[in-house]
């Protein structure tokens, strides 16, 4: 089951302001739809409920592997 995430322009306006973006109208536009879809991929990992048992991950990018691009 997939939930469409939907945030209005407004609320998308407020969170790009504090996020210290300044964008103008269209850009708004284009990025809002970008946003949604980021929220709909992030939203299972969102519902992971880990209880006591959560866990902590270490990040080291120094031992990430390199990628050719």
């Amino acid at each position: 089951m997939t939930t469409k995430h939907t945030v209005s322009m407004q609320d998308f306006k407020a969170l790009t302001k504090q996020a210290g973006l300044r964008l103008t109208q269209k850009e708004l536009e284009q990025l809002k739809p970008l946003y949604e879809k980021a929220l709909d991929i992030m939203a299972p990992l969102h519902a992971i409920d880990f209880g006591e048992t959560e866990t902590a991950s270490f990040y080291n990018p120094a031992q990430m592997p390199k990628v050719q691009l």
